[in-house]
């Protein structure tokens, strides 16, 4: 009765994090800076480790980063890092413990200080502005932190063989499941299709048989 239960609620989350999935702003990629968001995503991704920052405030950026790319065009490159560093800002402040919610005064460092305080705080107006205060949206993180939690089961086998402990296995497929899931920040994929895509391929990577086979259209 307790896993049905589990199941249930499973269900529900999943129904309000794709309702929510609705809201992120369609990305076309039709801008012109878009030959420098790889190399942004990576220097964010060196940021937010140096920060210490958990998994999902990077994600989180890299949505906000998207959709203000698609909408504004900037004619210096600075201008792109102030973007990008101000949406790891919100997207920290949004997600993340407030001890670890970085100051101005040390985001600044990673652009040299060529950029002052009220740079910064145009910016993060600007672009909660431009998202319509709409900022609390789903990323990869959410929907895989939820399938990761019924990854592995005692009926599943590994290379042929019938598993004998569940923990075991759930170390190295999160470890997979993490790897996969910042190799797919540098394409944009519609959320759900990539993290179910993740699913599979962790459990691939293990030899692990069934495969996923999650219901994409389930309601």
């Amino acid at each position: 009765m307790e896993q049905i239960k589990n199941y249930e609620i499973a269900d529900e989350i999943l129904l309000v994090l794709r309702s929510k999935e609705l809201e992120i702003p369609k990305f076309h990629g039709t801008s012109s800076q878009l030959c420098y968001r790889r190399l942004l995503i990576d220097w964010l991704a060196v940021i937010s480790e140096k920060l210490f920052l958990s998994h999902g405030i990077l994600h989180l950026s890299v949505v906000y980063m998207d959709t203000m790319m698609e909408k504004w065009e900037f004619s210096k490159r600075s201008q792109l890092n102030l973007l990008a560093l101000c949406c790891l800002w919100i997207a920290a402040k949004l997600d993340e413990t407030d001890n670890r919610i970085p100051l101005i005064s040390t985001l600044k460092c990673f652009v040299a200080n060529s950029f002052e305080q009220d740079d910064f705080m145009q910016m993060e107006l600007n672009i909660m502005q431009s998202l319509d205060w709409r900022l609390l949206l789903p990323t990869s993180v959410h929907f895989l932190d939820l399938y990761l939690s019924n990854s592995i089961c005692l009926d599943d086998l590994h290379v042929g063989y019938k598993i004998t402990s569940t923990e075991k296995y759930k170390v190295y497929i999160q470890k997979y499941a993490f790897y996969f899931l910042e190799v797919s920040l540098q394409e944009f994929i519609k959320k759900t299709n990539k993290d179910l895509n993740l699913s599979k391929q962790k459990r691939i990577c293990i030899r692990m048989n069934p495969l996923m086979d999650l219901d994409q259209d389930k309601s």
